[in-house]
């Protein structure tokens, strides 16, 4: 499943200005890249990514997703389309009060019927997934621990073991690791690096970490400005494409 983008553009109108976060972006990501995006604070990474699943809506250009063209999708349309694709914030947007199992069984709630989610039901099946989830990220142990008292780390594995029950084809990350210590950085990123593979996704992951995208990437997109500076393999990241990406 390729992810082709065209002519992407978004401007934000903010207090009668207006904010060029992404200038004329073009990108073709083959199915099973990893991919990582690099670029300073507003460069427009996190709008990069949230443009692909459609959280934010270009001003100009094309998604397509799977012959599918997420800008012209809404309503039911889009929420099929956006099954497909798995996201992981650096804030986890996890649910505080609910057990790690409960957290990680909303992400199957996109193919379930609205009144399910709606009353919480929850098979036996379902619980039984989400717990083989939560034990292929290593936290089976904390199924029935509320999330709030989960460490930064095992709360980031809760949201991947929810990601891993939407069974995603494209994975998206904004700043997965960003919150979290280094060797906790690499911990998630050596989970995330081996799901990918097992489960042949094509991954995208906006990371602030240079070492980190050079280590686990397989391609890099550098932004500055809004504007792509680079697109290339991790090994021609000389410093020289540093300073641009980060000047």
């Amino acid at each position: 499943m390729a992810l082709v983008i065209e002519q992407l553009t978004m401007i934000y109108h903010t207090d009668k200005k207006k904010e060029q976060a992404l200038q004329d972006i073009h990108l073709e990501i083959r199915p099973g890249e990893f991919v990582g995006i690099l670029g300073r604070s507003g460069a427009g990474k996190s709008t990069l990514i949230r443009c692909i699943n459609q959280l934010v809506k270009p001003t100009t250009g094309r998604v397509n997703w799977n012959g599918r063209e997420m800008t012209k999708l809404s309503g039911k349309a889009l929420r099929q389309a956006r099954r497909e694709m798995g996201m992981i914030f650096q804030q986890f947007h996890l649910i505080p009060r609910l057990t790690a199992l409960q957290n990680c069984v909303l992400g199957c709630f996109g193919y379930r019927p609205f009144w399910k989610n709606v009353l919480g039901i929850i098979s036996a099946q379902e619980k039984e997934q989400a717990m083989a989830a939560l034990e292929r990220v290593g936290i089976g142990h904390l199924a029935h621990k509320r999330v709030d008292q989960l460490s930064g780390g095992q709360q980031q594995r809760v949201a991947i073991a929810r990601v891993m029950m939407q069974k995603p084809k494209l994975l998206l990350g904004d700043e997965p690791v960003a919150s979290l210590d280094p060797v906790t950085s690499r911990q998630v990123m050596d989970l995330i690096k081996e799901i990918h593979h097992s489960e042949q996704m094509t991954t995208i992951l906006n990371l602030h970490d240079v070492n980190l995208a050079l280590t686990y990437c397989d391609r890099i997109i550098g932004l500055s400005q809004g504007h792509k500076v680079y697109d290339g393999s991790p090994e021609q990241v000389t410093d020289r494409v540093l300073e641009r990406i980060y000047a």
